[in-house]
């Protein structure tokens, strides 16, 4: 065998490990991206879940907001909040918990410390949950009574969420068309959780 055969040969055997290497790291990565029939139940699941979460949150950051408490002293109070009713939450820690459990940390993040008027959204104060004033988005002109939720790019630990919904039909006037919105979901120390708020 001549030096120049010796050199084609061992590029050849070289190319061949190198295939071997990228065919073993695809099956590997192609084995842990299968999900099977069970997991995207639970996947499908997950993402109504936190859909419907994330329509609960543009009610509370995006749209309007919680509903002010009927009976309080408005000096107890700084200007420009008041404090929240206790129907849906009790306390900022609940309000807390629910956003955390519903999206990733900095998503998170800035919902809860989003201002209006140089006012932090909710905080609490004397020991109840308060917000601080808004005037609600009237001219929001989705129904998303009429949703439907579809997963797209389905992974053991991530997926994409598109939800469509009609356009609210107001008086006589009815809107065509859909309005469609784009989340991420990912799974994080085995929980789903959205990577966006979207409304």
């Amino acid at each position: 065998m001549t030096t120049k055969d010796f050199s084609a040969n061992l590029f050849a055997l070289f190319i061949t490990i190198i295939s071997i290497v990228i065919l073993i790291i695809s099956v590997v990565f192609a084995l842990n991206s299968h999900v099977s029939g069970t997991e995207l139940k639970e996947i499908q699941a997950s993402a109504e879940k936190l859909v419907t979460a994330n329509f609960d949150t543009a009610t509370y950051f995006g749209i309007a907001s919680l509903s002010p408490s009927p009976d309080y002293q408005a000096k107890d109070y700084p200007a420009g909040v008041v404090p929240c009713s206790t129907e849906i939450f009790t306390s900022y820690n609940e309000l807390y918990d629910f956003i955390n459990n519903t999206y990733v940390s900095n998503t998170s993040a800035i919902l809860l410390n989003s201002e209006t008027n140089g006012i932090k959204r909710y905080s609490e104060i004397n020991g109840k949950l308060c917000m601080a004033v808004v005037t609600p988005k009237i001219d929001y002109s989705y129904d998303w009574s009429t949703y439907k939720l579809q997963l797209t790019n389905v992974k053991n630990d991530s997926a994409d969420i598109i939800v469509t919904m009609n356009y609210k039909t107001s008086g006589q006037v009815s809107h065509n068309g859909t309005n469609m919105l784009k989340l991420k979901m990912v799974k994080q120390n085995g929980k789903w959780l959205l990577g966006n708020f979207v409304y």
